[in-house]
C-alpha cells in the first residue's frame, strides 16, 4: 500500500516577480507559464496590473511580497533604468535574485546589482534549462531559506545580501537638510552621478506652455491634445516612490495609464524622464514623452521637453511642453 500524498493545500506558492524589460514581454510570458505549471506563480507586468492602479505603486507593492525576482536579462534591460529600480527594491526587501541570460553579453549596467551570483543561460530557450532553475526555487521555498540553494550546480547562493556602498544614500536629519538647502531632490553617488528624489507628501503638476511643432491637421491635433487633460494633476508619493520615483510621479492623477521607459542622467547634471503613456481618451493611441528634468528649489522642479501623440491610425503628432512640479506638504 502506497503512502498517501501529503497535504498540500495550507502551504502557499511561492510568488516569483519576473524582471524585464518591454521587448521581452513575449519570453516573460512564456516563462511565467512554465514557472506555474511547476507550482511557482509567476508575477509580471504589465500583464498583471489591475486596471485602474497606479503602475509604479503596483511594481513597488509586488517586489515587497513576493519571494523572488526572476531577471530576464538581455542588453536593454542592462541600460534599462526600470529594471535597476526593481533589483534596488529587491535589494532593499532582502528578495532573492535569480538572473536568467538570454543574449550571450555580460552586465554592464546592471554589473553591479548582479556580480554576486552566477546565471542561467536561457539563450536556447528551452524549457529543460528553466526546468533547473524551477527545482532550485522550489529548494529554496521549502527550506525558507535566505540565500539561493544550489541544487543543479547552476545557480549558486551568496553569502550576504548584495551592498549597496556604490550609491552614496541619505536619509533622516541629513535628507532634511539637504532639503532645507533647497536641493534635497539630488542625491550624488560615488561616480557623481546624479539619483533622482524626492519628498515625500503631497505634489501637483501644472502645464504652463505647450507648443505644436509638428502636427497633421493642426485643429485634429489640438484636440487630441486637449482630450490628455494635461493642465493640472495632484497625486500623493509615498516614501518607497520618493527614494525611487518614477510613473506614479510624472502620472500624479494615475490618469494617463503610463508606463516608465528610462530615467537617466543628462550630460549637463539633469535627468531625462521618457515614458509612453495609454489614455483612454486616445481609444488605443499613445502618448510618448520626453522630459528633462532640473530643480528650481526641493518644493519645485521644472519639466521640459516634447510629447509625441499617436492616434489609433498612428497619425503622429509632436509638441514641445514645460510643466512645473510644486510640493504641498507631507500630509496627503
Amino acid at each position: 500500500m502506497s503512502d498517501p500524498a501529503p497535504d498540500t493545500k495550507d502551504v502557499a506558492q511561492p510568488v516569483a516577480f519576473i524582471s524585464h524589460h518591454s521587448s521581452q514581454e513575449q519570453t516573460a510570458r512564456h516563462l511565467k507559464t512554465i514557472l506555474e505549471r511547476n507550482g511557482i506563480t509567476g508575477w509580471m507586468a504589465p500583464d498583471d496590473i489591475e486596471p485602474g492602479t497606479i503602475f509604479d505603486k503596483a511594481i513597488v507593492d509586488q517586489v515587497r511580497r513576493c519571494d523572488m525576482i526572476v531577471l530576464l536579462f538581455c542588453a536593454r534591460s542592462d541600460q534599462s533604468e526600470h529594471v535597476r529600480r526593481e533589483l534596488t527594491l529587491a535589494v532593499d526587501n532582502k528578495k532573492l535574485i535569480y538572473p536568467i541570460r538570454l543574449e550571450d553579453i555580460d552586465a554592464e549596467g546592471l554589473a553591479y546589482w548582479l556580480s554576486g551570483y552566477q546565471w542561467i543561460d536561457w539563450i536556447d530557450r528551452r524549457d529543460d534549462t528553466i526546468n533547473r532553475l524551477v527545482e532550485t526555487i522550489k529548494l529554496s521555498a521549502s527550506e525558507g531559506s535566505a540565500a539561493v540553494a544550489a541544487s543543479s550546480g547552476t545557480v549558486r547562493s551568496h553569502n550576504h545580501p548584495i551592498s549597496r556602498k556604490r550609491t552614496l544614500w541619505i536619509g533622516g536629519a541629513a535628507l532634511a537638510a539637504i532639503a532645507a538647502a533647497g536641493i534635497g531632490w539630488f542625491i550624488m553617488s560615488a561616480e557623481s552621478e546624479p539619483e533622482f528624489t524626492l519628498l515625500p507628501g503631497s505634489w501637483a503638476r501644472q502645464l504652463i506652455a505647450h507648443e505644436s511643432i509638428a502636427t497633421g491637421e493642426t485643429e485634429t491635433a489640438e484636440t487630441l491634445f486637449s482630450s490628455l487633460n494635461l493642465e493640472s494633476a495632484t497625486g500623493c508619493i509615498g516614501a518607497a516612490e520618493a527614494d525611487l520615483p518614477g510613473v506614479s510621479f510624472f502620472d500624479l492623477d494615475g490618469q494617463q495609464n503610463c508606463s516608465m521607459e528610462s530615467l537617466s542622467a543628462t550630460e549637463d547634471s539633469k535627468m531625462r524622464a521618457e515614458f509612453v503613456c495609454r489614455p483612454a481618451s486616445l481609444d488605443g493611441g499613445s502618448v510618448t514623452f520626453a522630459l528633462d528634468i532640473a530643480p528650481q528649489r526641493s518644493t519645485k522642479i521644472s519639466a521640459n521637453g516634447t510629447v509625441t501623440i499617436r492616434d489609433r491610425q498612428d497619425r503622429q503628432s509632436l509638441y514641445e511642453v514645460e510643466f512645473n512640479y510644486f510640493y504641498s506638504g507631507k500630509n496627503c
